[in-house]
């Protein structure tokens, strides 16, 4: 998809409702071994999605992936039942994609072949030429009138029209009640290295235990949180943290100015899927087609920043505002009991209310915390930003 206009990206979500679903407990569905991709938006039932890209009257099938059925031996205990009750999610999912081609009115479809598919595939993941071919050759084939193009099945909307089977359309409501969101800036000395290294040095071992503290405490409270982790500290305390319940994060690669830190994040970790700028400052690097084209599915940085009030989907990026931080606690400018009293005030009039919390700053709060907590758990509900993301990208569904 060269030259032109850039391309829109779209994701179709094929979840289980009803008697398709029964038998199946709910924490199938967000085993994080089982469904690797994790693109259940949040939603019990998830089965399978595809990837879109959309160019003016045509429309580009990126990929065909059930994490359920494709990797069902990571669930022994249902490996039959999933097989037997899902192993036709190509055929729901080609459908799902040629009606949403009816609805927005594209006149081609243009979906790979399994050997375009193969090609691009990890050889390390000793892909099966059979499961590629049944998925993007057999179940294109059976149903619709295509012609091979290369390396791509050609479909004519129009021409089959007749062969689709409308979905019956439903809407869901928000969540009602406040959402409220903790993000931990997880940096240690790094945030402050270039700037007061003498702080720096001395934060270090304070901030890994002042880790460990948050940790006990959300877990008394029973409050997940989301924990974004400068990618030099990922592997040291991102397994802990995700064991706890919590949602994780990119907070840059090393809390510098360099303008490539996306790349490297992702070297380190695939499937993380937001990020959040040190200093809430945004490069260049932090725009909308930069984000997506690395995986990233929603962005966290301050109001000011992002000049938004509350969480929006824009660009096809989910961007929340963060309303608060501790910061102010670091330079002395207020008093815990005033940081406090405002924090409280700022979540009471937002619906869905964001706030910041460094490891490094944890001396001014660590103490207060429970009582904090405890605070805030009669203001609104606990979320993780994946969670407020899920929710936003829902709401923005058509």
């Amino acid at each position: 998809m060269t030259g032109g206009p850039a391309p829109t990206y779209w994701t179709i979500v094929l979840h289980a409702e009803g008697r398709a679903r029964a038998g199946f407990p709910d924490e199938l569905f967000f085993d994080d071994d089982l469904i690797w991709h994790r693109q259940h938006y949040g939603r019990s039932g998830h089965v399978a999605y595809a990837t879109l890209a959309a160019r003016g009257d045509r429309l580009t099938v990126l990929n065909l992936v059930s994490d359920l059925v494709q990797r069902q031996q990571r669930a022994p205990a249902f490996r039959s039942r999933i097989q037997n009750r899902f192993g036709g999610w190509p055929h729901l999912l080609a459908n799902a994609i040629l009606c949403f081609a009816i609805q927005r009115g594209f006149r081609v479809l243009n979906l790979p072949r399994a050997a375009l598919v193969l090609r691009h595939t990890d050889p390390a993941r000793a892909p099966k030429p059979a499961l590629f071919q049944r998925v993007y050759d057999a179940a294109i084939r059976d149903h619709f009138d295509v012609t091979a193009r290369g390396d791509w099945w050609r479909l004519d909307v129009a021409g089959n029209r007749d062969r689709a089977v409308p979905p019956r359309r439903e809407t869901a409501s928000a969540p009602a009640g406040r959402r409220i969101a903790i993000v931990h800036d997880t940096e240690r000395g790094l945030g402050h290295r270039d700037r007061d290294p003498a702080f720096a040095a001395r934060i270090d071992r304070p901030s890994a235990r002042h880790l460990d503290r948050m940790l006990k405490l959300e877990r008394t409270a029973r409050w997940p949180a989301t924990y974004s982790i400068v990618g030099l500290l990922f592997d040291a305390v991102a397994p802990r943290i995700q064991a706890e319940g919590h949602a994780l994060c990119f907070h840059s690669y090393d809390h510098g100015s360099a303008a490539d830190q996306l790349r490297p994040c992702r070297e380190i970790d695939f499937r993380t899927r937001g990020y959040r700028p040190p200093r809430s400052i945004l490069t260049p690097e932090m725009a909308p087609a930069r984000l997506r084209r690395f995986g990233f599915y929603w962005l966290a940085s301050g109001a000011r920043s992002l000049g938004l009030a509350a969480p929006a989907v824009r660009d096809q990026v989910a961007q929340i505002p963060i309303l608060f931080d501790d910061f102010p606690l670091h330079t002395g400018r207020r008093t815990y009991a005033q940081w406090r009293d405002a924090a409280l005030a700022a979540v009471a009039r937002h619906p869905i209310a964001v706030f910041g919390l460094h490891d490094c700053y944890a001396g001014h709060w660590i103490a207060d915390y429970p009582r904090l907590l405890d605070d805030l758990a009669g203001l609104g509900a606990p979320r993780t930003l994946d969670q407020i993301a899920d929710g936003l990208f829902l709401q923005a569904a058509v």
